[in-house]
């Protein structure tokens, strides 16, 4: 039937009266339409997996570029009260399978400064602010620490990366002097 298109799908449409139709049988309106579709969904796949694979390669918390194969084992938001100042701590834990001293290596190039190590063989860079403190830590798996609550074992890692970030508020709690509530 002229007019009448086929496509491998079920479905069969008709050009509108008026429309030329190309050598392939099909409306060159509905050929156009139907690639600069395609481009604009294409378009969208690509940005989303290049926006995942960025997202992937960076922590949430510090900004900074992960280690290879790093995996997020979990994080958590903790809120509460320090010296009668507000505080919110952020950390998240990333579980790699190199050793820490490559790993230590790796964020020492990241940030141009060596690490603190303490006796439990722990590497650690600290940069505070005024009202905050950034703190990144490479440790053995063994090591306990927050990340051992976390749904991924840390025991199938040789490494663990944690990063936290506290923020405090600029000015202490006024407690008021009858019941006890805040104010600022």
């Amino acid at each position: 039937m002229p007019g009448t298109l086929h496509f491998f799908h079920p479905v069969a449409l008709t050009c509108p009266q008026g429309e030329e139709e190309s050598i392939y049988g099909r409306s060159t309106a509905l050929t156009e339409y139907r690639m600069r579709t395609y481009r604009f969904f294409l378009s969208l796949i690509i940005a989303y997996y290049g926006c995942a694979a960025a997202a992937e390669q960076s922590d949430r918390i510090g900004s900074k570029r992960l280690p290879d194969k790093a995996v997020q084992m979990c994080g958590e938001h903790v809120a509460g009260d320090a010296s009668g100042k507000s505080i919110h701590i952020d950390w998240q834990a990333f579980g790699l399978n190199e050793d820490i001293e490559t790993a230590a290596r790796f964020y020492e190039a990241q940030f141009g400064q060596p690490p603190a190590r303490d006796d439990a063989g722990r590497y650690t860079w600290t940069f505070r602010d005024v009202y905050s403190e950034l703190i990144y830590s490479v440790q053995l798996s063994s090591t306990p620490g927050p990340w051992s609550g976390c749904s991924t074992e840390p025991s199938q890692f040789n490494a663990i990366v944690l990063i936290s970030n506290g923020i405090w508020a600029k000015e202490p709690l006024i407690l008021a002097a009858n019941n006890g509530e805040s104010f600022r």
